[in-house]
């Protein structure tokens, strides 16, 4: 086949998406978030129906900007962790130091334990006494789920809240992180929920919000109903990715087409035909539809465009439940 969906994970998409360029080959993941596969050059023929994971470093600064926030300081993940954490944070702070109207006051790194996903509690607890000492804070974390859990335990027990500081974190953290991800804080649900309150965070579209009908003819209701129906094999899950998936294979479907159209034959496919592999990725390109997970289309460096959105965590005490409140969002690039 002239293109390949998938795999789910950056260490396995490496290699393959490194291995089919010499066979004039297109890989489209959906779930791979990693920046490092927007290098053209080691990876020209890989396309991301996921958008990556520095997509929400621009609409971050955008926020900060529209009210005033100009000195930040930055908490991220550090040492052998390797997860799109890292990523992120260096690009958000390299994009925090380029740009001349912020000021970036400190930069603190968390190293998980050995064995581990997490950072001690010791050392979370003294990053947090060194922000809570500085006057103007804008704190942005850059964490796994745990971690931000275990920041946010250690910022509540220190009174540093949300009433005196911003926490805009990484896009790691599913409103179901208060009571999933607590077992190894010194906090009860009830806390870490008051501690989150009033926060903000930045995360991606995983389905459109309108109501709308996708150009492949289902709502993001009816996709989500007919997801839930499919027989899966014992142990297999959907994921809150899923939908990337589905864009994903529709835009390889709408390439195709117009590929043939323009007269290749998918049939005339050969590894030795880079004239088909360059018209199949010349249409990936130009690939532009509304898909169940939000508008799609794709920047010459293979990652997605589309919708992130800046929310605000709130807590309603009466229920001991926490929602998000979408407060702006932005298209990208």
């Amino acid at each position: 086949a002239p293109v390949l969906l998938g795999p789910y994970r950056s260490v396995v998409a490496e290699p393959i998406s490194q291995a089919i360029a010499r066979f004039n080959m297109m890989e489209v993941v959906f779930s791979v978030r990693s920046a490092e596969f927007t290098d053209r050059e080691k990876h020209p023929n890989i396309f991301m129906a996921s958008y990556i994971n520095n997509a929400c470093a621009s609409i971050k600064l955008d926020f900060m900007k529209r009210n005033g926030w100009i000195k930040a300081s930055i908490v991220r993940m550090a040492g052998d962790y390797a997860g799109p954490e890292i990523v992120e944070a260096e690009y958000l702070k390299q994009a925090l130091l380029d740009d001349g109207g912020f000021a970036l006051e400190s930069s603190h790194d968390l190293m998980p334990s050995e064995g581990s996903y997490h950072p001690p509690e010791e050392d979370v607890a003294s990053v947090v006494q060194e922000l809570k000492e500085m006057d103007d804070k804008v704190i942005l974390t850059v964490l796994n789920v745990r971690t931000t859990a275990l920041f946010v335990c250690e910022a509540y027990k220190a009174g540093l809240l949300a009433t005196d500081v911003l926490v805009v974190s990484g896009t790691t953290s599913p409103v179901g992180w208060h009571h999933k991800y607590i077992d190894h804080t010194r906090c009860t649900e009830e806390e870490i929920r008051l501690a989150a309150n009033g926060t903000y965070g930045a995360d991606y579209f995983y389905l459109r919000e309108d109501g709308g009908t996708s150009d492949s003819g289902k709502t993001a209701e009816e996709f989500s109903s007919w997801l839930a129906d499919l027989p899966y094999p014992e142990g297999v899950k959907t994921t809150r990715t899923s939908p990337y998936g589905y864009d994903g294979m529709y835009a390889v479907a709408l390439a195709l087409h117009a590929a043939a159209e323009d007269g290749m034959d998918p049939a005339d496919f050969d590894i030795y035909r880079a004239d088909i592999g360059d018209a199949i990725r010349a249409q990936m390109q130009k690939v532009q539809f509304e898909g169940v997970s939000g508008p799609i289309s794709f920047h010459p460096d293979g990652s997605r465009n589309g919708r992130t959105y800046i929310y605000q965590d709130v807590f309603d005490r009466a229920t001991n439940t926490s929602s998000r409140e979408r407060l702006m969002d932005m298209y990208i690039p």
